[in-house]
């Protein structure tokens, strides 16, 4: 199974990258890298779930901590969600806290992993208003910062009874035969893995036709500017995507 996917998504990544190479046309070259960058995202995120699925946990060594700028990971998060978002004719909204150092050091590729599951799930069952995404600071605490992440959406929401099993690995809100909402039942479940990893825990509070917000807080290490890889700080993020 992992061969039979994995083998036809390489060829996607592959071509992609072909066709930004070759057309001269400016949106067609960034469009082909945006094409790339969500097919590295999907070959990454496939191998994660393989790995959790045959391992059943996350062990010490997937821990890989580095300096990362949490704007350069949103912008890139941003870029591979904002042609679903147009696509549903959906607000995605963007608040992050303007006191968040620019370096952090910690596993921002988890940290990402989680983002996009929640923002991937909030996407899927919201037809209609927005998405948002709040960061703030929440203490500093000498050399380390605790930060809170808070995803929320005017989507279907869920039944209260459900809720505690959302994070069950294969539990789906929605059963496959109803044909409505497609998926596995993997992504919370996953994420809530990584944030167990980092220390954390997502919570969620949802009602039903009314929208649901997850949140978890991570602590990350404060780095100097210098260990990232640019010049200049990332001080402009887009704070907002809609139709």
């Amino acid at each position: 199974m992992s061969h039979d996917i994995r083998t036809p998504l390489t060829g996607v990544v592959g071509m992609s990258k072909k066709l930004e190479e070759r057309t001269p046309d400016p949106e067609q070259k960034k469009y082909a890298h945006f094409l790339g960058e969500s097919g590295d995202q999907l070959l990454h995120m496939l191998n994660d779930i393989l790995d959790v699925i045959k391992a059943g946990s996350i062990n010490d060594s997937d821990l890989h901590e580095e300096a990362f700028d949490v704007r350069d990971v949103l912008e890139n998060i941003m870029q591979l969600e904002r042609p679903t978002i147009l696509t549903k004719g959906l607000e995605l909204q963007v608040d992050i806290s303007d006191d968040i150092p620019v370096c952090l050091i910690g596993d921002h590729k988890k940290l990402s992993r989680i983002i996009l599951n929640l923002l991937g799930n909030a996407i899927k069952f919201t037809d209609k208003g927005y998405i948002k995404l709040n960061i703030t600071l929440l203490k500093t605490l000498k050399k380390h910062v605790s930060l809170r992440f808070i995803v929320s959406d005017t989507g279907i929401g869920i039944e209260p009874e459900l809720q505690k099993h959302v994070f069950d690995r294969f539990f789906r809100v929605t059963p496959s035969y109803e044909g409505v909402y497609t998926g596995h039942g993997v992504g919370l479940h996953l994420a809530q893995s990584y944030a167990h990893f980092l220390g954390s825990n997502i919570t969620l509070k949802s009602k039903l036709n009314a929208g649901t917000t997850f949140s978890f807080d991570v602590k990350f290490q404060v780095g100097d500017f210098k260990l990232l890889d640019r010049k200049e700080p990332h001080n402009e993020i887009m704070t907002e995507v809609k139709d």
